[in-house]
């Protein structure tokens, strides 16, 4: 019998392309376009091999795992102690992710489409099905990421080839004009949101197959294009207009025009955009289950899911902080992920070179 945790390559790699997917295509293209205007497409293509490089890193980790469960390998490694430490750190960046991806996706719904429909009934109708598809397991949240992706992958396809009769590519010129430092931030930001493949050594131990340097490798070519393809897109549609937009990716979908009787087909974005947050909430839900059931050594986590959607609910709805914008709250955080991801990265690597003595082990 078939464990509902039980996920294939193929579906990890559908979950990543809609979770990561929707940060890269829609959440950091303001942040990129902010920061160094219509020059954020060279960042995005000096990132690649950078990333192509972090995730050969995370590959040979993987290899050295050997479908073990994460937590587990790093107390053999080390001890309980560093084990939970990591898992903590770990567990607040997923709860601090799924906290960012409920309230954008909530605020572009209320800005949009639903302007006179309550917050708090779209949050909970929102998290209410995230919670009823992360409490059926892995596997069931990577076979609803392979029946959604392929109707986003067709719905990005169909507003791209659309909107080729107003996009002018010779807006992207001049080149250069900020500076190197604005690019190199801006490297950094795609960076620190596509590297989140790290987050697959969590999960690399439920898959039917060992993951390959291979998989991550695709990932990130396709995450990249995910980036620069709606990037350069918003430039060459509105030109020096996009750094001032909040969704340039949203408002793309208001030009399609097809002849003169179809037009207004932005509801395809609507469904775009809740597929990437509807999996990537579940499945930043299940991370944290993961790792809540290692450190605490419990094993049914349906009152674990129903507990953190409540407070996940409550901030999403009934915010009590509000301390900045979201581009400037952004500029600070994802250094910062970037920053404690390479970190992570550079100890996991040095814990593959430690061999305990089996009398310590045995302790």
């Amino acid at each position: 019998m078939i464990s509902k945790n039980e996920i294939t390559i193929n579906q990890i790699i559908f979950i990543f392309l809609l979770s990561i997917g929707l940060v890269n295509h829609v959440q950091m293209i303001p942040l990129l376009l902010n920061t160094s205007r219509k020059d954020s497409w060279m960042a995005v293509l000096i990132a690649l091999p950078i990333c192509i490089l972090i995730v050969c890193v995370v590959g040979f980790l993987l290899k050295k795992v050997n479908k073990l469960h994460f937590l587990v390998w790093i107390e053999r490694k080390s001890n309980r102690f560093v084990a939970c430490v990591v898992g903590i750190i770990f567990w607040c960046i997923f709860l601090l992710n799924s906290y960012l991806t409920s309230r954008g996706v909530i605020e572009w719904t209320q800005v949009t489409y639903l302007k006179k429909t309550p917050i708090f009934v779209t949050t909970l109708v929102l998290l209410g099905l995230v919670v009823y598809l992360v409490q059926k397991g892995l596997r069931t949240i990577g076979i609803v990421a392979g029946v959604l992706l392929p109707f986003v992958v067709l719905a990005g396809y169909f507003v791209m080839t659309a909107n080729f009769q107003f996009k002018d590519y010779q807006l992207l010129r001049p080149f250069l004009t900020t500076s190197i430092t604005e690019i190199s931030w801006t490297t950094l930001y795609v960076l620190s949101s596509t590297i989140e493949l790290i987050s697959v050594l969590f999960i690399q131990h439920r898959a039917n197959h060992r993951i390959k340097t291979k998989h991550l490798i695709l990932l990130s070519f396709f995450l990249i294009s995910l980036t620069i393809g709606p990037l350069m897109g918003s430039v060459a549609a509105f030109g020096l207009f996009s750094q001032t937009m909040r969704y340039p990716a949203f408002e793309q979908w208001l030009l399609v025009q097809l002849g003169d009787y179809i037009s207004n087909v932005d509801f395809l974005s609507i469904y775009q955009w809740l597929s990437g947050a509807f999996v990537r909430l579940a499945f930043e839900l299940y991370l944290m289950g993961e790792i809540f059931a290692y450190v605490f050594k419990v094993k049914k986590l349906i009152y674990f899911y129903l507990v953190m959607t409540l407070i996940l609910i409550g901030f999403t709805a009934f915010p009590v902080i509000i301390v900045m914008d979201v581009i400037s709250f952004y500029e600070v955080y994802m250094p910062t992920l970037f920053i404690i991801y390479i970190v992570m990265i550079i100890l996991f690597t040095l814990l593959t070179f430690v061999t305990k003595s089996k009398g310590r082990e045995s302790m």
